[in-house]
């Protein structure tokens, strides 16, 4: 599968992205009845980066654990970093299927490292036509507490 990504900009990029995570302006989930909610104007944010493979030609199945492995770096104490995988259909109407989030300190971490980001249990089948997604961001308020970016206790 072929991996596009985009941001608010609508401008093409490579898979590596620098973005500013404004505190003031957290991302908020959408989340709807199940859970299942449009995620569209999420993906609006310039510091939502988002990726999204090429049209499915047959429908895949998606059963079991998911996780995101991402290398980052970021001058914050402590963090979070979220992902979200979303089913995109060819409208462009776009659903969420599963999240994460990892909240941890990062000591020196203006250099990359590696993580890992569990996101939850799913059984999903993308249907022919339409295309994965994945975002990533540094907030999930509600169900998730903004990170204070400083707080010595976060593990």
């Amino acid at each position: 599968m072929v991996v596009a990504s985009r941001c608010r900009s609508g401008r093409p990029s490579s898979t590596s992205h620098s973005t500013k995570f404004e505190e003031s302006e957290i991302t908020k989930a959408a989340t709807g009845e199940a859970g299942i909610a449009l995620q569209n104007a999420a993906e609006e944010r310039d510091d939502v980066p988002v990726y999204t493979t090429s049209t499915l030609d047959k429908n895949l199945e998606v059963t079991g654990p998911v996780k995101l492995v991402l290398y980052v770096a970021t001058t914050a104490l402590s963090t979070d970093f979220t992902a979200k995988l979303v089913d995109v259909l060819p409208n462009g109407d776009a659903y969420n299927v599963c999240n994460g989030i990892l909240r941890r300190r990062y000591s020196d971490a203006e250099e990359p490292v590696e993580i890992e980001i569990e996101l939850w249990l799913t059984s999903y089948v993308f249907l022919a036509g339409n295309q994965l997604r994945l975002e990533v961001s540094s907030s999930n308020y509600l169900p998730v507490h903004n990170s204070l970016r400083n707080d010595s206790r976060a593990t």
